[in-house]
C-alpha cells in the first residue's frame, strides 16, 4: 500500500469538522485502532473517506481509469486548535493489474486530490 500524509492544524471546532466531512458525496468509515486506548492517545476523529474516481478525475490522470481513491482523516483536538493528519492511500501497480477491467483499487494519485480539496475545507 502506498502512502502520502499532510500535517496540519486548524482553528475550526470538532463538530464544523464533522459537519465538513459528512457534507461530501462519499463513503465515511469509523477506523478501529486497538493501539488507540494506550496512554490514552486515541484520536477525537477517524475515520476512512472513500469515493470512485470521477471521469473528471480519470482524464485529469490519464491511465488512472476510473478506480476508487481513499484517506484516512485523523483528528485530535489540542484545545485551542485541531491537529489534522490525513493519508492518501494507494495501491501498487500489482493491486492495479490484478483489478484488471474493473478498476476497483485505490488510486494514489486520485486519493491525494481528494485528499487536498478535503484538506483546503478543513483549513
Amino acid at each position: 500500500m502506498k502512502t502520502d500524509a499532510i500535517e496540519f492544524d486548524t482553528m475550526k471546532n470538532l463538530r464544523q469538522i464533522v459537519s465538513t466531512l459528512q457534507s461530501g458525496k462519499w463513503a465515511i468509515e469509523k477506523l478501529d485502532d486497538p493501539f488507540d486506548n494506550v496512554g490514552g492517545s486515541a484520536p477525537d476523529i477517524a475515520v476512512l473517506i472513500s469515493g470512485r474516481a470521477s471521469v473528471v478525475d480519470a482524464f485529469k490522470h490519464f491511465g488512472a481509469g476510473k478506480s476508487e481513491w481513499a484517506v484516512q482523516v485523523i483528528v485530535t483536538d489540542l484545545g485551542n486548535t485541531r491537529h489534522v493528519e490525513m493519508i492518501a492511500l494507494g495501491e501498487s501497480g500489482f493491486a492495479a493489474a490484478r483489478a484488471g477491467m474493473n478498476n476497483q483499487y485505490f488510486n494514489i494519485r486520485h486519493s491525494k486530490d481528494h485528499r487536498n480539496q478535503i484538506a483546503q475545507m478543513l483549513a
